[in-house]
């Protein structure tokens, strides 16, 4: 995906999170093969079938699925649902790529059901994850062609969650402006069709920030401090989609693909805590106007919040200082850390 010009806190929120969730899969997945390792003698494992994938592209270290009885008891990978498995262990990313290289072949016919659903939700989040299902996830820029079908879906059918997918996917928040069929999609047209979800109201109030609008900047957290519901909707790609997974796919692909798709989420969909971390600074909220919004809005991410990350931003901007008011101990914040 190409970052260039984008500024620095959308490359961390793009970014980061994906990088962590992986790292986190990654160790695990490490730490269990190296204390299957030290075990001394370990029972073989009695797995009677396993699958085995085609070669890897020339040039990868090998990923070898093999059988269990085969494999010798000091080295490899024990994964469930598998039997034993030899990967190098000199290569942080071997696991997670052997995982990839397993689901290659459902996750295309994953992606096609989606792409052909009579779920309009589905089929969007297909058009929306086209480019980002592939071997090369993330790597390259969603393709003209699919973008400008899911703005003509969006534009279309007036759904909130389906206007936010086009929202990510044309870069609305960012600079330069988007061109093309994304200069349909605007967040002003998301807040309208949302109005009572905080979300697109605080990417607003983001925008006017930049623009150093801070009578728009106030207006729009002011709307989102009156919301109802605060919900990013690219955290639900998985709920869309699942529906659409082909009826053989086994239990471990099943659980590699939701964690793909976990990555993807917490990349696309984490923009608005941006604005809200800035709005309420310790210094702003000595403001008592501003104060009392910010109170609402932690009230709102603690209480309707639909992620741990909503959770941990309401309950850091009502821990701050400047922002404790009468009402606001009964969100136990310490407790809810």
């Amino acid at each position: 995906m190409k970052l260039k010009g984008r500024p620095p806190v959308q490359r961390f929120f793009r970014w980061g999170w994906v990088t962590g969730l992986l790292l986190v899969t990654v160790l695990v997945i490490i730490g269990a093969w190296r204390r299957q390792s030290s075990r001394p003698n370990a029972a073989p494992h009695q797995d009677s079938e396993i699958v085995h994938t085609s070669a890897p592209p020339v040039g990868k270290p090998p990923v070898i699925a093999d059988k269990a009885s085969t494999v010798s008891t000091t080295g490899g990978l024990d994964i469930c649902g598998l039997g034993k498995v030899q990967l190098d262990p000199d290569d942080p990313f071997a696991a997670g790529r052997y995982l990839r290289e397993l689901t290659s072949n459902v996750r295309g016919r994953w992606l096609s059901a989606m792409l052909n659903s009579g779920d309009i939700r589905a089929r969007s989040a297909g058009l929306f994850l086209e480019n980002k299902l592939t071997d090369s996830a993330f790597a390259r820029p969603i393709a003209d062609q699919t973008r400008d079908a899911l703005v003509q879906l969006a534009v279309g059918a007036g759904d909130p969650v389906i206007y936010a997918m086009a929202v990510y996917a044309c870069y609305t928040y960012s600079d330069p402006a988007p061109t093309g069929s994304c200069q349909q999609i605007t967040l002003n047209t998301w807040a309208r069709l949302d109005s009572d979800n905080a979300v697109p109201w605080l990417l607003l109030a983001g925008e006017a920030h930049k623009s150093n609008d801070l009578t728009a900047e106030a207006a729009a957290f002011g709307q989102a401090a009156k919301a109802n519901k605060v919900d990013a909707y690219n955290f639900s790609l998985y709920a869309y989609s699942e529906s659409e997974l082909p009826n053989d796919v086994t239990p471990l692909e099943r659980w590699s693909l939701a964690n793909q798709m976990v990555g993807i989420e917490a990349a696309t969909a984490s923009l608005h805590y941006s604005p809200a971390a800035k709005y309420c600074s310790e210094p702003a909220m000595s403001d008592a106007d501003v104060r009392q919004q910010c109170d609402a809005l932690a009230e709102l991410l603690v209480r309707k919040g639909t992620n741990l990350l909503d959770l941990s931003m309401g309950t850091n901007i009502g821990a701050a200082p400047a922002g404790r008011r009468a009402g606001l101990p009964h969100l136990k914040t310490n407790a809810t850390r």
